[in-house]
């Protein structure tokens, strides 16, 4: 899919160019867990026009836990239960980049329809890769 595809380009890139392959352990669109928060249209700026990157992508790499420590899983837990609760203060990132109808322009419905959480392992070294 895009996103995968994505995810597995930028993570070449910052291991210059070197094969890296991020395996895809799960991915679900999460939503915010306010349900009184109303469906609403965000237009965007002029600058964000002109820069036309519209996507947000939040990537977080760990180091492997220590013997004894967190779990990959519990680390996984612990985002899935906290992204609701942080999408009701940053609820612009559950919506839809839509075109006005009237003018064409993007804009940003924010209908709850959930942001996608990717979970993913690759098996290299934290220290391996150049982040320069």
């Amino acid at each position: 899919s895009k996103h995968t595809h994505i995810g597995v380009l930028m993570a070449s890139f910052v291991n210059q160019g070197h094969d890296l392959n991020i395996r895809v352990m799960s991915r679900r669109l999460v939503s915010a867990s306010d349900s009184s928060i109303k469906e609403h249209v965000l237009g965007v700026s002029n600058i964000d026009l002109l820069h036309g990157a519209f996507p947000v992508s939040l990537v977080c790499i760990y180091p492997r836990p220590p013997a004894g420590g967190f779990h990959f899983h519990a680390v996984v837990a612990a985002f899935e239960s906290g992204l609701p609760s942080l999408l009701n203060h940053y609820f612009v990132h559950a919506g839809r980049i839509v075109a006005n109808p009237r003018t064409g322009l993007p804009e940003i419905l924010c209908n709850n329809q959930g942001a996608e959480l990717i979970v993913g392992v690759a098996d290299v070294a934290l220290a391996d890769l150049d982040f320069s």
